[in-house]
């Protein structure tokens, strides 16, 4: 819980996800690219296969946040699957 200021006020719960990360599970990685025209930073998530082989090229899926009125924004709610794309990931994509 933090003030209006963002200073910790006190911890309403603690999260431990090691059984999680124990049946191989990982984070998306937080990435950020430069828009073709160089002008603005893209924010986005980097879902890879839980056996990711450096040596291979893999195809990109590419989905697209439409904004607001899309609906895609979902919840503020932990997710271990964020919908389907851990596993399109796991499918090689």
């Amino acid at each position: 819980l933090r003030n209006s200021n963002g200073k910790e006020i006190a911890v309403l719960e603690k999260a431990d996800i090691t059984r999680l990360k124990a049946t191989g599970w990982k984070a998306p990685e937080s990435i950020k690219v430069k828009s073709a025209d160089g002008q603005w930073d893209l924010k986005g998530l980097l879902f890879t296969p839980t056996h990711l082989d450096e040596n291979r090229k893999y195809p990109v899926v590419n989905y697209v946040y439409p904004g607001p009125q899309g609906g895609s924004v979902g919840s503020r709610n932990f997710s271990a699957a964020r919908s389907d794309h851990q596993a399109v990931a796991e499918l090689g994509f």
